[in-house]
């Protein structure tokens, strides 16, 4: 991990635990052991800290996700795989939906790209799935998925099953297997 990395990672960790408005260079540097001014040599402004977090969350998602460019080859899997990205938003990366969740409550244009790029690929996957209005089904997937990890994050409620929720996801598109 580089240095720049682990103040991003530092950054994402403070929002996550005391908000946006904790966000601060030297607030950084001390989440990361790092010198005073370290983190200002990476983020010069308060709003090149913020772009820093948002885009470390999305690494962060890229990272949990694990796709690595190649979505599962069918539909099935696709929804395995945000089923099992909901657990792990759920309970090892919850920090990364709490840090998530601040900066769409405070700041929410740091997300708003993050989030059409995520919605134009889930339309792509479930183009290429044949799934019928698929900008509409993917709105509905991300939606689907944003309220189950927001419920169990926030509300302290159980950690879901991968299972239930590749399920839920079937259905929704209208692909239940009948399982």
């Amino acid at each position: 991990m580089t240095r720049r990395d682990t103040v991003a990672e530092a950054a994402v960790e403070l929002v996550a635990r005391s908000g946006v408005r904790a966000l601060t260079h030297r607030g950084v540097d001390a989440e990361a052991g790092c010198p005073p001014g370290t983190t200002s040599n990476y983020f010069r402004t308060r709003e090149a800290l913020l772009a820093g977090v948002a885009e470390r969350i999305r690494e962060r998602d890229v990272q949990v996700v694990g796709v690595g460019g190649r979505p599962p080859a069918t539909l099935p899997g696709f929804t395995d795989l945000l089923g099992a990205y909901v657990v792990a938003m759920c309970t090892r990366y919850a920090y990364l939906a709490r840090a998530r969740i601040a900066l769409m409550t405070e700041v929410p244009e740091q997300l708003s790209g993050g989030h059409r790029r995520l919605v134009g690929g889930i339309t792509a996957m479930l183009r290429s799935y044949g799934i019928a209005e698929p900008e509409a089904a993917a709105e509905s997937v991300v939606d689907f998925v944003d309220g189950a990890i927001i419920h169990r994050v926030y509300l302290a409620a159980p950690a879901p099953d991968a299972a239930a929720i590749s399920r839920t996801l079937l259905r929704l598109l209208g692909a239940e297997t009948g399982a």
